[in-house]
């Protein structure tokens, strides 16, 4: 009796515990079957300028500048500007070189100048002197070419006065042959003097542009010559950003047409465009040079040669689809969106283009019944706890 108790006991506790496990398959039944909506966020895709740019550093640099060397080699005699001065091209004196030799030359090479003047002038004088001479010898001739045909002259006398006439002109011819080569002593002395005072003027050096000395390499006494600068002048006044851009974009860069955005100290400096691009591509960096004339920058940025900078190259620029980027996630079948309407969600595989200010370009794959205009809603927090035709609730 005991033992038929306790059959009974533990058949009625093991048809407990079925009923109570079943009990609990049909609750996680109905809460599986029952679970509220996915709380999410959405947005509206909307049209967007994608603008492509292609960002790297660059370096400002005097668009004009002047490393101004001796003109003739000599000893510094003087120098006369520092840096920091302010020069005026053709009128600020920069430096000197010893010119003592120079004056010597000059002074020798004036006065042979005028001594072959002074011999033109004798010259030209002998012709007028020739030319007196030869006119009467040939009056003369005449003369007494009546006379021998009239009886009253001999053959001698005659013959005589031929000879004269001759001579005459021959003297004639000499003169002028001494005034021409007399001129041409004039020309040569004077040529000689040109120099003479050119290397004098060369001694002293002028500005050759308008700007300022941002470096002095010589001092008085140190030699000098037109291989080695003594001054350094840079107009920083006009100015131009230069940078050094990777060759698989030579293409892309065109001089006249493409914009740069610079970017100093990370204060927006304007927009400016490419002047210059190297006509070659560097065969070790595989690298070439971009230039851009800084023509209007803002009076309250301050930029000097040297400074480093943001270049940021357009590269192109269209109109595209535009959703928040994060809303953007990668799957197996690649990337997709999720589309919202009337609180279900759809995915959409997409292509995906430039990437600009928290935006990206998308574009549907082709072969798919969804599709996406602007305006329409796409999930932009929640899309990694949804899937494809899950109810949502915004």
């Amino acid at each position: 009796m005991k033992r038929s108790r306790k059959y009974f006991s533990r058949l009625i506790l093991i048809l407990a515990t079925i009923t109570l496990m079943s009990c609990k398959k049909e609750t996680a039944q109905e809460i599986v079957t029952e679970r509220p909506p996915t709380p999410i966020k959405t947005t509206s895709a909307e049209i967007k300028t994608f603008v492509n740019k292609l960002t790297i550093q660059g370096t400002l640099e005097a668009e004009f500048y002047a490393n101004v060397a001796a003109k003739i080699d000599g000893v510094l005699e003087e120098i006369w500007v520092d840096e920091g001065d302010a020069v005026e091209s053709n009128k600020t004196k920069l430096f000197m070189i010893d010119n003592r030799k120079q004056e010597q030359n000059e002074i020798v090479s004036r006065q042979a100048a005028l001594v072959a003047a002074q011999n033109h002038k004798v010259a030209l004088a002998n012709i007028d002197r020739a030319k007196a001479v030869a006119k009467k010898a040939k009056l003369d001739m005449d003369r007494f070419t009546r006379l021998r045909e009239q009886g009253a002259a001999t053959a001698n006398e005659l013959e005589l006065h031929q000879t004269n006439c001759e001579q005459a002109e021959a003297t004639l011819n000499l003169a002028m042959a001494q005034a021409e080569a007399a001129k041409e002593q004039v020309a040569q002395a004077e040529a000689a003097y040109q120099i003479a005072k050119k290397d004098l003027e060369d001694c002293t050096i002028l500005a050759p542009l308008t700007g300022t000395v941002v470096a002095r390499m010589k001092e008085p006494g140190e030699q000098a010559s037109r291989s080695s600068p003594v001054i350094k002048i840079k107009n920083l006044d006009k100015l131009e950003a230069t940078a050094f851009v990777p060759g698989n974009y030579y293409d892309n860069i065109q001089v006249g047409k493409t914009k740069i955005a610079l970017a100093a100290n990370g204060t927006d400096a304007g927009t400016f465009v490419v002047s210059y691009k190297a006509p070659t591509i560097d065969t070790t960096l595989r690298t070439f040079e971009i230039k851009a004339k800084l023509d209007k920058v803002p009076e309250s940025i301050t930029l000097a040669p040297g400074m480093l900078v943001g270049i940021s190259i357009v590269l192109d620029t269209r109109d595209g689809l535009a959703v928040p980027a994060h809303s953007v996630i990668q799957r197996s079948q690649g990337h997709l969106v999720f589309i919202e309407k009337d609180n279900v969600v759809r995915q959409l595989l997409v292509n995906i283009g430039y990437e600009q200010d928290g935006f990206i370009e998308i574009s549907p794959k082709p072969d798919q019944s969804l599709t996406l205009k602007p305006g329409d809603q796409v999930v932009a927090e929640g899309q990694y706890l949804i899937k494809d035709g899950d109810k949502v609730q915004r």
